[in-house]
């Protein structure tokens, strides 16, 4: 599993992040379809490639999204866990079998770290079932479409954003008012 080929994908993104690390820039020097930031994930274990051969961090780097394809299961399950621990259970496991969640999980690829953000991000928007109070709101808006590059975290992040709108007009408004009158 770990030094197989089970999908082209693996190697066109750890590729470019290995092509990152010696100078040679995505988009500039080489045509490069995928969004940005699977690169820049991939980077850290581009990085392994001077300390062990390119196999052996493609493989490390599989175990790496391995674990980020469990933590999105956590994260599942943490988003419903007001509601239950049954709620908790069925939403965990129902990412873990959903067939597209495990073609996705089978390979490096950017869906599992967009979707990492965008769990992450509706955790800390969240807090039992009511969106959470202060500065805690402002953070997820600003990281889910960054998640992966992809352009199926917009539609979170405008969400999150909307989610976020009442609680910056909370914040902004008293700012802009008319700051009150000198008495005498």
């Amino acid at each position: 599993m770990l030094h197989g080929v089970w999908s082209y994908d693996d190697g066109v993104y750890f590729g470019s992040a290995v092509y990152l690390i010696h100078g040679i820039v995505p988009y500039r020097d080489f045509t490069f379809v995928a969004p940005p930031g699977i690169t820049l994930i991939m980077t850290p274990f581009a990085l392994l490639t001077h300390l062990t051969t390119t196999n052996q961090a493609l493989a490390i780097a599989r175990i790496f999204t391995a674990l980020v394809a469990g933590a999105n299961v956590l994260l599942a399950g943490l988003v419903v866990r007001h509601r239950g621990i049954a709620a908790s259970a069925a939403a965990a496991t129902a990412l873990a079998i959903f067939p597209s969640a495990y073609l996705a999980d089978s390979t490096s690829c950017s869906s599992r770290t967009s979707c990492s953000f965008c769990l992450l991000g509706a955790v800390l928007l969240f807090q039992n079932g009511d969106l959470a109070a202060g500065r805690r709101v402002c953070s997820p808006a600003w990281r889910s479409p960054r998640g992966g590059g992809r352009s199926r975290a917009v539609v979170p992040f405008v969400i999150a954003v909307a989610f976020c709108v009442p609680v910056w007009r909370r914040a902004v408004v008293p700012l802009l008012a008319e700051p009150p009158s000198p008495s005498a």
